[in-house]
């Protein structure tokens, strides 16, 4: 009964809703906490790859 409980009180109860929320918005909105992310991250080595692949090919070539 007592492993019953415990898996209520961490699954199910008022309690676990309120701690998800919070984990949830701990560090403030998740839209804008993703767009902070993204806008930090150095993109570009990355859009450099991309290009230089694209430049590999002529106009109408296929890829091979």
């Amino acid at each position: 009964m007592k492993l019953f409980r415990l898996l209520w009180d961490t699954c199910v109860s008022v309690f676990s809703g309120r701690q998800a929320l919070y984990e949830y918005y701990f560090f403030g909105d998740p839209v804008r906490m993703a767009g902070a992310y993204v806008a930090s991250y150095d993109r570009e080595p990355y859009k450099a790859r991309v290009r230089a692949f694209l430049d590999g090919y002529e106009a109408g070539e296929e890829p091979a």
